[in-house]
């Protein structure tokens, strides 16, 4: 709450990068030598979207090898079976910065600016597969905002949840997880940088 009201969330101190993090903290969720909380959020959300396909009866495989570019880049996931039109799913996830100072006038412009630019970029980078399969590039930024991509693919994700468990509230509860994963990063990012982990540890625990 305190990163998205813009208070104080903690003392200014020197981060493991060297530089300075402030009272806002805002700079180490972007930092390079502050890992911690952008690789475990990464997995679990790819985690979390893989456990809802396959509670939803669609079979996956999470970093598939068969999809690895010339570059040793690979979309995080792919269906089994096809999910519309005939072809398969591929979805690759990302947490975009809103608050990164390089992305700061995106982020002014409009809410889900930042997001929709992550989007663009993953299409490029995956522009080979589209042709075979349905690209959802599964965009969130740390403050909260989804992209568009995402949205649709929650909405018809939903769905298949409701059909398959009949739990009106499946698809709540997989964006509940999702946005809990996005806050729990910022969390482990902001303690990454301090020396004891004080009340963060309790926060990461729920």
């Amino acid at each position: 709450m305190g990163l998205r009201l813009g208070l104080p969330i903690c003392e200014p101190h020197r981060c493991k990068c060297g530089g300075t993090v402030d009272s806002k903290g805002l700079q180490v969720l972007s930092c390079k030598a502050c890992t911690t909380g952008t690789s475990s959020r990464h997995y679990m959300c790819n985690d979390i979207i893989s456990r809802a396909l396959k509670q939803a009866g669609i079979a996956n495989v999470l970093e598939p090898s068969h999809l690895l570019r010339s570059d040793n880049k690979r979309p995080d996931g792919v269906t089994i079976l096809p999910w519309a039109n005939g072809k398969n799913l591929v979805w690759d996830f990302s947490c975009r910065d809103s608050y990164a100072a390089s992305y700061r006038s995106r982020a002014l412009r409009a809410p889900g600016e930042v997001a929709a630019f992550g989007e663009y970029q993953k299409s490029v980078t995956y522009a080979e597969l589209e042709s075979q399969y349905n690209f959802v590039p599964f965009i969130v930024e740390t403050s909260g905002v989804w992209g568009k991509a995402a949205v649709e693919f929650t909405k018809r994700l939903s769905e298949l949840l409701w059909r398959h468990t009949g739990d009106k509230r499946s698809g709540d509860h997989f964006k509940e997880r999702i946005s809990l994963e996005i806050q729990r990063g910022n969390v482990r990012s902001v303690e990454e940088t301090m020396s004891t982990v004080c009340v963060w540890e309790e926060l990461t625990y729920m």
